[in-house]
């Protein structure tokens, strides 16, 4: 059986990436030291996610690919506050 190999769901992705950005500003901040670690690490995550998406977008990419950026996305200010907590 073949895999199904669709185009990237930019207008899904997009949604999501402002969405969960939005988010993590609001959410992660403290007014402490671990606060801005929380940011910092949360902006260099979105960062390379929305380069990896741009070249994704460039190349026209065909795959299932995207949905684990989705994933990484809503993931992201989750596993930070997992990993850096109060």
């Amino acid at each position: 059986m073949e895999k199904s190999v669709e185009s990237w769901n930019y207008q899904l992705i997009v949604s999501v990436y402002i969405m969960t950005l939005l988010a993590s500003y609001l959410f992660l901040p403290c007014l402490c030291r671990i606060g801005t670690i929380k940011i910092a690490a949360a902006s260099i995550i979105f960062f390379v996610i929305g380069l990896r998406i741009l070249l994704a977008w460039k190349r026209k990419e065909k795959s299932n690919d995207w949905k684990i950026y989705v994933t990484f996305m809503f993931a992201g200010p989750l596993f930070i506050e997992v990993i850096l907590g109060h």
